[in-house]
C-alpha cells in the first residue's frame, strides 16, 4: 500500500510551468507541497506527510489530496477527497452537507463587494443544519 507521501512526491508539477506561473501550490503561505493525507491527517489543515511518519491509503479511509497554484490571471486551488473501498455513513454524511454547501455557494447571488466572510454561512449552513461544524477556514471534509 502506498503512503500519503509518496503519493504527494508523484504530482507533477506542472501549475510551476509555462508562461504565467508565478508559484507552485501554495507558495503565498511558504508551503509548497501537496496536501496528500488519509486518516486523521487528512483532517488537518495544510498537513504534510513527512517519510515514516505518515498513514497508508488504505480501502478503510478517506484519502485527501489538496493542491493548487498560483498565475498572473488567477489561482486555483483543486481538493478531492476519495474513498477507495465503503465509506462509513458518517463519512457520506459529512461529505454530503459539504456538497450541499458548494452548491449553496455556488448558486448564490449577491452584490459586488460581498466579503467572504458573509458568504461563509452559506457554505455552512447544511452541516450547521445538521449538527455538524468543521473547523474555522476550512469547509471541506480535510
Amino acid at each position: 500500500l502506498p503512503r500519503s507521501r509518496d503519493v504527494g512526491d508523484s504530482f507533477p508539477t506542472i501549475s510551476s510551468t509555462g508562461p504565467n506561473a508565478i508559484s507552485r501550490s501554495w507558495e503565498i503561505w511558504g508551503d509548497t507541497d501537496p496536501c496528500s493525507a488519509s486518516r486523521p491527517n487528512a483532517a488537518v489543515i495544510h498537513y504534510h506527510a513527512t517519510h515514516g511518519a505518515c498513514s497508508l491509503i488504505d480501502r478503510e479511509s478517506v484519502y485527501l489530496c489538496d493542491t493548487g497554484g498560483q498565475y498572473l490571471d488567477g489561482t486555483t486551488d483543486v481538493t478531492r477527497t476519495l474513498h477507495f473501498g465503503s465509506p462509513t455513513a458518517d463519512e457520506r454524511r459529512a461529505y454530503t452537507r459539504v456538497l450541499q454547501g458548494h452548491l449553496d455557494l455556488a448558486l448564490a447571488t449577491f452584490p459586488s463587494g460581498t466579503s467572504g466572510l458573509m458568504l461563509e454561512c452559506l457554505a455552512r449552513a447544511p452541516g450547521w443544519r445538521d449538527g455538524m461544524n468543521f473547523r474555522p477556514l476550512c469547509v471541506c471534509v480535510c
